[in-house]
């Protein structure tokens, strides 16, 4: 059987828009102000710093403070959390 063929997305210069703010509360002593984006406004080759609330239909993914976000050519998202941070577990 032949492997698949994905369909790859170009990268696009274009910044997401924010469709608001939230308070969250990430391991801090006060809520913090967060931007909100839709999944769907997010193409290949964006890039987010945390924090941020990324929202689709069936899920949500939460974005820490100082973690980057990429989004690859098959609009995966994709974190990457430093060697020396806190966040790992």
């Amino acid at each position: 059987t032949s492997k698949p063929e994905l369909p790859r997305h170009k990268h696009s210069a274009q910044e997401p828009q924010s469709s608001g703010q939230r308070q969250v509360w990430f391991a801090t002593d006060a809520a913090v102000d967060t931007p909100v984006y839709q999944r769907s406004d997010l193409s290949a080759g964006t890039s987010i710093i945390g924090p941020a609330v990324i929202e689709q239909l069936d899920s949500t993914t939460v974005i820490p403070p100082e973690i980057a976000l990429q989004v690859d050519e098959w609009l995966n998202l994709r974190m990457k959390i430093p060697a020396d941070s806190s966040h790992e577990s």
